[in-house]
């Protein structure tokens, strides 16, 4: 074999056409000027865009006020006509979407309150029930929504309202009605408080959903209410006989309870 054959291909010499071929290319390469590329910033155009942005949401919420405005006072019209149809439930629908858009306007969330409660005794005897039920809701509600320092009174009247609704509706309801007596944070001797605390807790009894309590639990001279609420049921219906002689109401509840539940004016040790 010769010495030419034993040497690779690459290192075989290069055409007459592919020599050509890359002088040409370098010469054109040397000719093309190196591109170098310079951001500018358009402040102009960025001005403009800037401002017809701002300009825009400026607008937006103008118009969202202005049309949440000229919604929220359509709402109070349209609760006006409802009332006047004697549609209550249509009328606290309106009042409530109202409300929702003007939370501050809180007297509208009253007027739904009362509105609902006062429904209740525009209505037969066999939609009392449900229309109860609606107006624990609303007033509820209603309460939950209200600022207690502004709206004390008006609070108190509405929780008022509600212990009422609730002792009607009974049954398991009894026991919020509890609660919603002490939240009145009445003072010792007030007959309200105890007439309604009796009707709970006899309730409760007369229901057959009454549960023994600790009557020592609680002490008497830091909380009054709670610690009366754990005495036998007997003795708290018997104070609130004593604090109202004149209500017939209570009344008849004593009796009832002297009669068919008279284990609840025994002492606890002596209750089988």
């Amino acid at each position: 074999m010769t010495e030419n054959a034993d040497k690779p291909d690459t290192e075989k010499p290069l055409s007459h056409e592919t020599v050509k071929a890359n002088q040409i290319a370098a010469s054109l390469n040397s000719h093309i000027p190196e591109r170098h590329r310079t951001w500018h910033w358009n402040w102009v155009l960025i001005g403009c865009s800037s401002f017809l942005v701002i300009t825009l949401i400026a607008f937006s919420i103008v118009s969202y006020q202005h049309n949440s405005k000229q919604a929220a006072e359509s709402f109070l019209t349209l609760a006006t006509e409802a009332a006047n149809r004697g549609e209550s439930d249509v009328q606290i629908s309106w009042l409530n979407r109202y409300s929702l858009m003007n939370p501050d306007n809180q007297e509208v969330i009253i007027e739904a309150a009362l509105v609902a409660d006062a429904a209740v005794d525009a209505v037969d005897y066999n939609e009392r029930y449900a229309k109860m039920n609606a107006a624990r809701k609303q007033i509820s509600n209603s309460i939950g929504r209200l600022d207690a320092q502004e709206h004390a009174t008006a609070i108190e009247d509405l929780r008022r309202r509600l212990i009422e609704r609730l002792l009607q509706l009974g049954s398991f309801w009894l026991p919020e009605a509890e609660s919603q007596i002490l939240l009145l944070k009445p003072n010792p001797n007030d007959a309200y408080a105890a007439k309604q605390l009796a009707r709970a807790i006899v309730g409760q009894v007369i229901a057959g959903t009454y549960e023994a309590r600790d009557n020592t639990a609680k002490d008497k001279e830091v909380d009054y209410w709670a610690w009366l609420r754990n005495q036998i049921p007997g003795e708290v219906l018997t104070l609130a006989i004593n604090r109202n002689r004149d209500d017939l109401d209570l009344i008849s509840l004593f009796l009832t309870a002297y009669h068919n539940e008279s284990q609840i004016f025994q002492p606890v040790e002596e209750q089988v």
